[in-house]
């Protein structure tokens, strides 16, 4: 029985690690090759408006996630998002100065993403959903394999946006009801 408990316990813990491994190879790939990469996040059919009175042109990473053009102005550009996905945008300017933007189009709103899995996720358990930027967390433990095939069809809903760390951990008590049940006892003689 010591044995079991150990080996849930160790896989909790590395599945744990995994999710903050991945965290900080995300944070650190933001400053690779040497330049600043900005993050915008997007909802399909959202606009956003660059300013790009330095840019000289610019190139796409991944057609038909987004549309960009550019207005009679010249000044700015205006990024459309068209379909789910991941794409960038270098944008190059005079004397070889680059601006990396990295686009996450998303088919929902994160915080409508939240407020749903606010509602379905299994109330029995430990868990808690954090929001990193524009994706969702889903962190904790369940006691039950069924609990934990329900997390994770519930993150598969929603195409990349939402993450889970959830563990299975049956030894760990979850939230219980208290019931409150007062007895008053009386006792009779029976007088012959």
């Amino acid at each position: 029985m010591h044995g079991s408990r150990t080996r849930v316990s160790e896989r909790v813990v590395a599945r744990s690690f995994h999710g903050l491994a991945w965290l900080v190879v995300m944070a650190c790939g933001q400053r690779a090759h040497g330049q600043a990469e900005e993050h915008l996040a997007l909802v399909v059919g959202e606009q956003q408006v660059l300013d790009a009175r330095d840019v000289a042109s610019f190139s796409e990473s991944t057609k038909g996630i987004v549309e960009v053009k550019v207005p009679r102005t010249g000044g700015s550009l205006v990024i459309t998002a068209l379909r789910h996905g991941t794409t960038s945008l270098l944008l190059l300017g005079p004397a070889q100065a680059r601006r990396a933007i990295q686009i996450d189009v998303f088919s929902q709103s994160p915080s409508a993403i939240e407020q749903e899995l606010s509602g379905l996720l299994p109330s029995v358990s430990q868990l808690r959903v954090r929001r990193i930027g524009s994706r969702l967390f889903v962190e904790g433990t369940v006691t039950s394999e069924g609990e934990l095939a329900h997390v994770e069809r519930l993150v598969k809903l929603y195409q990349g946006q939402v993450v889970s760390l959830v563990g299975l951990n049956p030894l760990a008590v979850g939230r219980r009801t208290n019931i409150r049940l007062d007895l008053t006892f009386v006792a009779l003689r029976r007088s012959s």
